[in-house]
């Protein structure tokens, strides 16, 4: 009975957890259609973390199941028509169906797929290997940054970038390997997290304003995204810092409409990007000042939220009952 209860906080803090990160997803995208430093910076700001936190979550809960990984692969296969057929005869613009580069968003189920496979060959008993594995993973991510060939084909280049978070998540929930534990009081431990993280963030600040973008997407080469290992490396100590804040500070607690949107992440992720992709290409809406306009990046951001994570499941669900009883009969 008490497992079952921490179980059931556990799933409740990651609910929230995933609120969070898919409000800075859509909040991000938004962004991109800004013009200004404030929306850069907090632009900046979200990509260090996000996704790394959303691979997190995905491998937290995550099991090899060939059944899970054709599913998954439907979905891509639907989804990146849907994006296709978005494009070409709503947005006019010129393109030719094919699933092997993921259309924008969509390098995420791709890489879910890569990495639910991929289990097999890390899954182990060991908090030891387990730890050696990851160590093994963060390197091969920072050097495959010097090879120029990998990139948006197949989604290669992000699948190494985010898959040790993925497996971290994955050893996190499986072995109980909690290396992030903000109660843990040893002083020493503590003491060391502080140098490391002030030595990354003073880093950050140094560059602030040579950052670009494309190098937070994890899709480049240093050469092709002219950045450097260190930066990569920096990135990676950063992410996990703010890994750690994020899932210590997340409440464990049922917090009604945050709790009950972050259930239907998924979806959300999926279908957002449709209404990202008409603003950016038809409808120029953030045309103000840009306070102005991250404000209206806010309110669309929320209205996004409830109408797939609220409305949508609601009306889906009433469906499936009425079908159902339609069938009884």
């Amino acid at each position: 009975m008490k497992g079952h209860k921490k179980q059931i906080m556990r799933e409740y803090k990651f609910d929230n957890l995933k609120f969070i990160m898919i409000f800075c997803v859509i909040f991000g995208h938004c962004l991109e259609l800004i013009n200004g430093n404030i929306s850069k910076n907090i632009y900046i700001f979200i990509y260090t973390f996000h996704m790394p936190i959303f691979a997190f979550i995905s491998g937290y809960f995550a099991k090899y199941n060939p059944k899970r990984i054709i599913k998954f692969t439907y979905m891509y296969l639907i989804w990146q028509t849907i994006y296709y057929l978005l494009d070409k005869f709503i947005l006019n613009i010129n393109t030719n169906i094919q699933y092997i580069t993921p259309n924008w968003l969509m390098w995420y189920m791709m890489a879910i797929i890569a990495w639910t496979m991929l289990i097999k060959i890390f899954d182990t008993n060991s908090k030891t290997i387990a730890v050696l594995l990851l160590l093994f993973t963060f390197i091969l991510s920072i050097i495959a940054g010097f090879v120029d060939s990998i990139g948006y084909c197949l989604s290669i280049s992000r699948i190494i970038t985010f898959f040790p978070y993925f497996l971290l998540g994955y050893y996190t929930k499986n072995l109980g390997l909690n290396l992030f534990d903000m109660k843990d009081r040893n002083k020493i431990k503590i003491t060391f997290f502080i140098a490391i993280l002030s030595i990354t963030l003073i880093y950050f600040f140094t560059i602030k304003d040579t950052i670009e973008f494309k190098w937070l997407y994890g899709s480049y080469s240093y050469n092709k995204g002219n950045y450097n290992y260190i930066f990569k490396i920096m990135w990676i100590i950063l992410s996990l810092y703010e890994l750690a804040i994020f899932t210590n500070i997340t409440s464990d607690k049922k917090i009604n409409l945050i709790s009950k949107i972050g259930a239907n992440t998924l979806i959300i992720y999926l279908a957002h990007g449709l209404i990202i992709k008409i603003l950016r290409y038809k409808i120029p809406i953030f045309c103000y000042g840009e306070c102005t306009n991250i404000i209206l990046a806010l309110l669309i951001t929320i209205i996004i939220m409830i109408l797939f994570g609220i409305c949508v499941p609601e009306l889906l669900m009433q469906l499936r009952t009425r079908i159902k009883s339609m069938r009884s009969r």
